[in-house]
């Protein structure tokens, strides 16, 4: 299939520019979509990586919550067996 010019020109000179600018106008939509990909998975897991933090931040909190938890238990007992 060739592509006809202004011309009305049906030679493989008139139809190759046309079909190599389709080729390079694809190339750089599918370039620029990979570019934007890799972006939004660059985005992903850096949110998930903070998201990793944030979680073990939380639960050391837990861990420290708890701790002082049983000490204050273990002291409110101490103080009940005193009193």
């Amino acid at each position: 299939m060739q592509l006809s010019c202004e011309g009305g020109c049906q030679c493989e000179m008139c139809y190759t520019p046309h079909f190599l600018y389709v080729i390079f106008a694809s190339d750089t939509i599918i370039q620029t979509r990979a570019k934007k990909a890799s972006l939004r998975n660059r985005e992903v897991a850096q949110t998930r990586d903070t998201l990793t933090q944030r979680t073990k931040k939380a639960s050391l909190r837990n861990r420290e919550v708890a701790q002082t938890r049983d000490t204050l238990t273990q002291r409110t007992k101490g103080l009940q067996n005193i009193f």
